[in-house]
C-alpha cells in the first residue's frame, strides 16, 4: 500500500482547489502544514492531526482512518465570503463518500467544527480560525 496521507492531502487540496466559493475567498492560497511566511491573508491551511489503521488477518492494512483539520484563517471577524467558503469547505469534507483517486477510495465526515481567535503581535488586531476537522476512512479499490 502507498503512504495514504500523502494521497489524502493531494485529494484534499485538489478538492479545495476546484471549489469557486473556496478560491473566491482566498485565491489560490491554499496550503497544507504550515503557509508561507508573509502570506497574505485570508488562505486556507489545511494539516494532518492523528490517525489510524484498520488491520486484517496478521498485519494487513484493510485501510487507514486519518484526522485532518481543513480551516480558513482570516484578519478579524469572517466576511461574508469567508463565510461562504467555510460553508463550501465543509460541504466538500462532511459527507464525501466514496470518491476514488489513484487506485484509492476516500470518503469523510467531519468530527468537530473549528472556530476561534488568535491575537495578532503586533496590534490590537486577531485572526480567525473557522473551519472543521475531518476523519477520513481510505482504502484500496
Amino acid at each position: 500500500m502507498a503512504n495514504e496521507i500523502h494521497l489524502a492531502q493531494k485529494w484534499i487540496y485538489d478538492k479545495l482547489a476546484a471549489a469557486s466559493d473556496v478560491t473566491a475567498a482566498v485565491s489560490t492560497r491554499i496550503y497544507r502544514n504550515q503557509a508561507p511566511e508573509g502570506a497574505a491573508l485570508p488562505y486556507v491551511l489545511f494539516n494532518f492531526q492523528a490517525g489510524s489503521d484498520v488491520r486484517g488477518n496478521c498485519t494487513r492494512r484493510l485501510m487507514t482512518l486519518p484526522l485532518f483539520q481543513i480551516k480558513v484563517i482570516c484578519k478579524g471577524a469572517p466576511t461574508s465570503a469567508i463565510n461562504t467558503a467555510v460553508n463550501k469547505i465543509d460541504s466538500l469534507f462532511q459527507e464525501a463518500v466514496t470518491e476514488t483517486s489513484e487506485s484509492y477510495v476516500f470518503s469523510s465526515r467531519r468530527e468537530f467544527p473549528i472556530e476561534y481567535i488568535e491575537p495578532w503581535r503586533d496590534s490590537g488586531g486577531f485572526f480567525t480560525h473557522y473551519g472543521g476537522a475531518y476523519r477520513l476512512v481510505i482504502y484500496p479499490q
